[in-house]
């Protein structure tokens, strides 16, 4: 993802909407002058093949658009191969108000795109593409069942069955036994005998909770949800093992990552999939960070610095940072538990727990770059002692004559010392 800032010879812009592509070419000349042709193509494979085949007539090397929706994608899909494809966010391209024209559009991406002031926009290799369509879906399938469970609850609820009152989990094995037991239209007395092992000990009070009989109308509203949730249920399985096959060439990456504290294997997984494994197309960490939008924005001006908000950023990429985040806070003896208690009191739970999505993606970025697993606690060993790290040796195996001559040689006079103590100490 790395600024262009060349000049571009034989280029492209183009306007994508969902029935056509703009395509606006140019060739620059070695006397410096630029030759300009518009033509229109269907947005359809026939035609951006066309569009191909007119590109290569032209000799282009270079093609950009704007990510306009979903409707880049297919274009790029079919010209990653064959030219350098740049990406461009909507906001650098905007045209000026009043000037707004599908043709005029396209060349005013061209115009960008030939001065080199188009910045990239990440968009990684297919297979890491492929990943991150199923972990994204994973995610989703993932809430719509959470959703549809809320609903089955709340219905309950309106039934005036209170089972998730007793039971700790209304959609472990007696609690779905029960639910089906409602649909089936059983009595309360065997519905509650459904209960399993220790939750036997509360069949008196499940029964109470059963005394309303289920009506007709709640048992046809109950029967669509449960089928919902049972069909989401087995998608979310058969999607798992797509998963397992795709993440076959990631998987070395992944249990890297895994030795962060609080990285489970399915926050590694997505972690990968929205980021990939090449650190190459980042500079550097702080150019990771800034595209994620986990670090603070610049709003300077006059020589005064005012605050900076972050901007929304990969919400997928921001929920497993979260999950990370929040699991190694709670972690005991972790390095990010201390530097977010030190944060919090100052910037509030929020904007800590930011920083510390922060430092967990600086780490990310260095873990893949030099191919190293996570060190526990090892900038906390580096800072253990400052003093010993700073004089370079042990204070226990030293006379106190020779410390004294030591510290002098490095300029330490103006340390006070505490003879009394049973040790050598140092206080400031």
């Amino acid at each position: 993802m790395k600024d262009i800032y060349e000049q571009v010879k034989r280029g492209c812009g183009i306007d994508i909407d969902s029935l056509k592509l703009w395509a606006s070419t140019f060739v620059t000349s070695k006397k410096g002058t630029i030759e300009w042709e518009t033509k229109v193509f269907d947005n359809t494979v026939d035609g951006i093949e066309e569009l191909i085949e007119w590109l290569k007539e032209k000799k282009t090397t270079h093609v950009a658009f704007e990510s306009t929706g979903c409707y880049w994608q297919m274009l790029y899909s079919f010209l990653e191969d064959s030219f350098e494809v740049i990406v461009a966010n909507p906001r650098q391209t905007k045209p000026l108000k009043g000037k707004k024209r599908d043709p005029d559009d396209a060349k005013q991406i061209a115009r960008f795109l030939q001065m080199g002031s188009i910045i990239p926009s990440f968009i990684p290799p297919r297979n890491v593409r492929e990943l991150r369509d199923l972990t994204r879906q994973h995610v989703n399938i993932t809430e719509d069942i959470v959703r549809v469970k809320n609903r089955i609850t709340k219905t309950l609820r309106e039934a005036s069955i209170t089972l998730d009152a007793h039971l700790s989990d209304l959609f472990g094995v007696s609690g779905r036994a029960m639910i089906q037991g409602l649909i089936a239209g059983m009595p309360g007395d065997e519905i509650a005998e459904l209960a399993k092992r220790r939750l036997r000990s509360k069949i008196p009070q499940i029964k109470d909770s059963l005394r309303f009989p289920l009506s007709d109308h709640y048992r046809r509203i109950l029967f669509r949800y449960w089928k919902q949730f049972t069909f989401l249920e087995e998608e979310l399985e058969s999607l798992e093992k797509d998963l397992d096959e795709k993440m076959k060439p990631f998987l070395a990456v992944i249990k890297r990552l895994q030795t962060i504290p609080g990285c489970g294997m399915k926050a590694a997984r997505g972690i990968i999939s929205e980021i990939g494994n090449d650190m190459s197309r980042f500079p550097k960490d702080k150019n990771l960070c800034s595209w994620a939008k986990v670090c603070p924005g610049n709003n300077s001006s006059g020589g005064k610095r005012k605050s900076g908000r972050n901007s929304k950023g990969n919400r997928y990429l921001r929920r497993y940072l979260g999950e990370v985040a929040w699991a190694a806070v709670r972690t005991k003896g972790s390095e990010f538990r201390d530097q977010y208690l030190k944060k919090q009191s100052r910037l509030g739970k929020k904007k800590a727990i930011v920083a510390i999505m922060h430092k967990i993606l600086r780490i990310i970025y260095h873990m893949l770059s030099k191919g190293e697993d996570y060190q526990t606690n090892y900038e906390r060993e580096k800072r253990k002692d400052p003093r010993k790290a700073l004089i370079g040796f042990k204070l226990k195996n030293i006379s106190n004559e020779d410390l004294i001559s030591e510290l002098l040689s490095r300029g330490m006079s103006d340390i006070k010392w505490d003879w009394d103590s049973e040790e050598n100490a140092v206080s400031q």
